[in-house]
């Protein structure tokens, strides 16, 4: 049982070590981080001939989106959460009708 709780330990320090390490890079050197997350999040360095489109994972984006923010009309109608919260699920009903026009819009994978 001591070893299991010295893992756990182990592992909480190493997560919080790599997470001060993380955040006192992006602090000290923000602009290489901007850029690097500019860089991911445009998928530049895909060829044009990639076929991944995201198409498959579309459908779960929109019903995970769709999920809180019908969750978050329910519980505002009930007087559950603040009109605050029931903002954010309102962005997130607006991301399930851009997913669903770029689901609509991206062409199926030819198998």
């Amino acid at each position: 049982m001591l070893v299991i709780r010295a893992a756990k330990v182990a592992l909480v320090a190493a997560v919080a070590l790599f997470a001060t390490l993380v955040a006192f890079g992006n602090m000290t050197d923000y602009e290489t981080n901007f850029m690097f997350v500019q860089h991911v999040l445009m998928m530049d360095t895909l060829f044009p001939v990639s076929t991944i489109k995201y198409r498959a994972i579309m459908l779960v984006a929109i019903l995970a989106k769709a999920s809180y923010g019908i969750a978050g009309f329910m519980l505002y109608s009930a007087g559950r959460i603040p009109l605050v919260v029931l903002l954010g699920g309102t962005i997130d009903l607006v991301w399930v009708v851009l997913f669903a026009i770029a689901y609509g819009k991206t062409p199926e994978r030819e198998s």
